[in-house]
């Protein structure tokens, strides 16, 4: 994959979803040459020496004219579409360390989420979520 040029919130930590998204929305909104509208949303999730995984930036796919701060580097990634709510989506997480754990693959500690269909409100069974990890390995 290509480079992807982000716009990503400070590192937020809460524990509820809806309070993680209000607070980095509040910290996109600080940006006049931010919009949620038509863009790319997605979060970053961190995967800890612990081998667990938790939300840490919510991000949005920068457009050439708008600004960065990080830098999604070009490379190889294991992708996963999840279908279903927050269960689902932790399973996926898991399947895929056990992935890597099984091929014996190394990836970076940085995970990308996006979700594929925001018109399924309200049926959480319906969503999609792509989840990416870069892999390191030059054999994968």
């Amino acid at each position: 994959m290509p480079a992807e040029y982000l716009i990503i919130s400070p590192r937020l930590e809460c524990e509820f979803h809806y309070e993680f998204v209000h607070k980095a929305y509040v910290c996109f909104a600080q940006e006049a040459a931010v919009h949620f509208t038509n863009n790319e949303l997605g979060f970053m999730a961190v995967w800890t020496q612990d081998e667990e995984i938790y939300y840490a930036h919510l991000f949005i796919k920068s457009r050439s004219q708008e600004p960065y701060n990080f830098i999604k580097p070009a490379g190889q990634y294991l992708q996963l579409v999840c279908k279903g709510g927050d269960d689902e989506v932790a399973a996926a997480y898991q399947s895929i360390q056990d992935y890597l754990l099984n091929k014996q693959l190394v990836a970076d500690d940085r995970f990308y989420e996006v979700t594929l269909n925001q018109t399924t409100a309200g049926n959480e069974q319906g969503y999609l979520t792509l989840i990416q990890v870069q892999v390191v390995n030059s054999d994968f």
